[in-house]
């Protein structure tokens, strides 16, 4: 498992990621930054009082719970989906196994029907 901090983990995992397509390497880079933040948070050593107390407090208690990277793809087709899934999974495997995550990806259309996302209106830009 890669802890918060170790650059050295951290780069040879984003050297394996650099190999697939620059779309599939960039969302991977976000996924892995995003897990070293929530584990730096939960460690105590970033600080996090400008986070509402109830977020705060799930990511302090984070240990023992297994990651799940949910990408949601807005302008797709349905069949994309699971190729670029599977492409993620492929760059992200040595990641998922010592890490136990797991990766789903999904259209707008699923997001909205799992209550993940909800359609706003943009302000208009004077």
């Amino acid at each position: 498992m890669i802890k918060a901090g170790n650059l050295k983990e951290y780069e040879e995992l984003i050297k394996s990621v650099k190999m697939v397509p620059s779309y599939v390497s960039d969302i991977c880079e976000k996924f892995i930054l995003s897990l070293c933040l929530v584990l730096s948070i939960a460690e105590g050593r970033m600080q996090s009082e400008d986070m509402p107390p109830e977020l705060r407090e799930k990511i302090r208690n984070v240990c023992g719970q297994k990651p799940i990277f949910v990408l949601v793809i807005t302008q797709s087709k349905a069949d994309w989906v699971c190729h670029i899934q599977d492409a993620l999974n492929l760059s992200l495997r040595k990641f998922e196994k010592t890490n136990h995550i797991k990766v789903i990806v999904l259209t707008a259309e699923q997001a909205k029907s799992k209550g993940l996302v909800h359609t706003f209106t943009p302000m208009p830009v004077s």
